[in-house]
């Protein structure tokens, strides 16, 4: 479906770090030949192109790395926003013992990630906030970490941890600025664009909870272009013609007509 894009762990000689190959990778234009094209008119210039749009998929490396700056993002600006006034902690949880591998590590996570979640929220004075992504390793098994203001120690994970149904290994780390969780959480987030294929299908890459900020929303008030939906090569043909003869200067900057896929 996509190209592959190549994402490593940054270099001691100057490499890119992970926030930044994430922003180089998003840049990009989304290679899912699947993707729905648009028509954007804007009438008072006169002016039509054909564009692609985003799949938005996890699996997409291009879409993939637009999907986890967002979260970032709204990581951040939920650490920044007055309303939580928290004291943040990074919190890494293990699957059970018995659980081992791709499959059968998520699993166990998922499934005991709520009996602990309740435990952590009755531990907390105040509103509990939390953010949680999912890490695969080298020996084929997943890892959870946790942002949260839930102040217990690690030996609070470890035997809560497990009484949950989860393993007994855990850590905790304060988080002093928001800069920090910004690193970590990329590489993380990095790891689940190129990781695509070992997560379950469906599956929400980043989880938080409710109450957690949302980002602001985004002006699009100066943008005068009308998208609508081009069905098939045809009728992307057919529209051309027609602005065409109305006047209007139509662009295809991605040959999407000439490489059409049926």
């Amino acid at each position: 479906m996509s190209e592959a894009i190549a994402l490593s762990p940054p270099s001691k000689e100057g490499g890119l770090t992970f926030i930044e190959q994430l922003a180089a990778a998003s840049c990009k234009t989304c290679p899912n030949s699947d993707a729905p094209v648009l028509l954007g008119t804007h009438k008072r210039i006169k002016n039509a192109v054909f564009i692609r749009a985003a799949c938005g998929l996890w699996s997409c490396p291009v879409c993939g790395a637009r999907n986890a700056r967002r979260w970032i993002a709204r990581l951040i600006n939920g650490m920044k926003d007055p309303s939580t006034g928290a004291m943040w902690y990074f919190v890494t949880l293990t699957a059970h013992q018995n659980w081992r591998g791709d499959e059968a590590s998520l699993k166990n996570l998922r499934t005991n990630w709520p009996k602990l979640r309740k435990r952590m929220k009755r531990k907390t004075e105040g509103a509990f906030y939390y953010a949680m992504v999912y890490e695969p390793h080298k020996d084929n098994s997943f890892h959870l970490h946790v942002l949260t203001n839930c102040r217990v120690p690690a030996k609070w994970y470890k035997d809560n941890a497990a009484e949950s149904g989860m393993g007994y290994q855990a850590d905790v780390s304060p988080m002093k600025n928001a800069g920090k969780v910004a690193g970590y959480v990329s590489k993380y987030m990095l790891k689940s664009v190129e990781n695509a294929d070992r997560y379950t299908k469906g599956m929400r890459r980043i989880n938080v909870s409710q109450n957690w900020p949302p980002l602001p929303e985004l002006d699009n008030s100066s943008n005068d272009y009308d998208y609508a939906p081009v069905g098939n090569k045809p009728g992307a043909i057919a529209l051309k013609e027609r602005y065409e003869r109305l006047g209007f200067n139509v662009a295809d900057p991605l040959h999407i007509i000439d490489n059409w896929h049926e």
